[in-house]
């Protein structure tokens, strides 16, 4: 009896941490991307059916998030540009800061984004 009570809490636990996983980056941010000059924008973050969606917005547009993942405090996604295709975004949340690197094939370059307010 002990024991199914122990494991029951475990997957309890389990299950509770896997479905909370995307509340950390959920919400809007502020966003710089920096390769031959600064891209700012916002990021729009939600989630549906424990699946990370959202949106980018900057003076340039906006465009859907695709593959968007968070997994281990590191936050994946990707956007495909008219201008010049898939890019790719990782970012490591530290302290509410999600800092890392923007690029695809033709370049890269550096992403911070800041919750906000």
């Amino acid at each position: 009896m002990k024991k199914s009570i122990v494991l029951l809490l475990v997957f309890t636990f389990a299950a509770a941490t896997l479905m909370a996983g995307n509340d950390e980056v959920v919400g809007k941010w502020d966003c710089e991307a920096v390769v031959d000059m600064t891209y700012p924008f916002e990021l729009s973050l939600t989630e549906a059916e424990g699946k990370l969606t959202g949106s980018t917005a900057s003076d340039m547009g906006s465009s859907e998030l695709t593959q968007a993942a968070f997994s281990e405090g590191t936050l994946t996604f990707q956007i495909d540009s008219p201008e010049v295709g898939i890019i790719d975004f990782e970012a490591k949340l530290v302290d509410a800061v999600l800092d890392g690197s923007v690029g695809n094939s033709m370049f890269e370059g550096s992403l911070t984004c800041k919750r906000k307010e």
